[in-house]
């Protein structure tokens, strides 16, 4: 897609050093890259060949480390000592869902701010999905990583489609349901940023904007307080 800088050879290196570096990210963004050519249907041929030139070269680059990878995979540390535990099988979506919604799993020990934009992000980046495409690619992200974060309880079926799973540490994948969900909360809190403005500008149409700001700046900065108490009571303990 055009969502990422660079030639396709560029990417396909860059993707390559990302695998190399650390396997299961590069499988995330390999999941990511492939949904970069289907989500729209602009130049759809050109989109599937850049696909096809990034994700072909990144595992020709790669194929010293993912060859072994897999031609070993009985020798693998997936032995009787982590089967049926959440370093293979992750968390289950019951678990998940109940961090999700109780704010743990991006507001632990503070306020859920960061957790309702999310909800707030992935409510308009759903609604704006049909014509936008890279709200299709941000939310499917999401839902992925959640799924794949969530594991084998309900989604093992589904799950043990994807080449390569059983090589692969399901709880890693809240990396990408981290990464998603921050992005996604840029879109919630600047829609919100612009629905405060637009109704404090025409409630406060009188008042000189300087002291709109500044009142806008004071709450951002007493907002932020938790957060950072938060920080330095976890640096303070370590």
């Amino acid at each position: 897609g055009h969502y990422i800088p660079g030639t396709p050879r560029t990417v396909a290196l860059t993707t390559a050093f990302v695998m190399c570096s650390h396997l299961q990210t590069g499988y995330l963004l390999a999941m990511i890259i492939g949904a970069m050519a289907v989500v729209s249907t602009v130049d759809w041929r050109g989109r599937l060949a850049r696909m096809s030139i990034v994700l072909g070269g990144s595992l020709a680059l790669s194929a010293w480390l993912l060859v072994p990878v897999f031609t070993d995979r009985r020798w693998s540390a997936n032995t009787e000592f982590n089967a049926n535990t959440v370093w293979v099988d992750s968390y289950g979506a019951s678990q998940v869902l109940r961090w999700f919604f109780g704010g743990e799993l991006f507001d632990r020990d503070h306020p859920p701010v960061l957790t309702l934009l999310v909800l707030l992000g992935l409510v308009l980046g759903t609604v704006r999905a049909r014509h936008d495409p890279r709200c299709r690619l941000l939310v499917g992200t999401f839902v992925v990583s959640f799924v794949l974060f969530c594991g084998k309880d309900p989604f093992g079926p589904v799950i043990s489609l994807l080449p390569g799973v059983d090589s692969l540490l399901l709880h890693r994948f809240i990396s990408g349901v981290h990464l998603s969900g921050v992005l996604l909360a840029a879109i919630g809190v600047t829609e919100a940023a612009a629905y405060l403005w637009r109704e404090i500008s025409w409630r406060a149409a009188g008042l000189p904007r300087a002291g709109v700001e500044l009142a806008l700046g004071t709450v951002l900065v007493v907002a932020c307080v938790p957060a950072v108490n938060t920080t330095d009571t976890h640096q303070r303990e370590a």
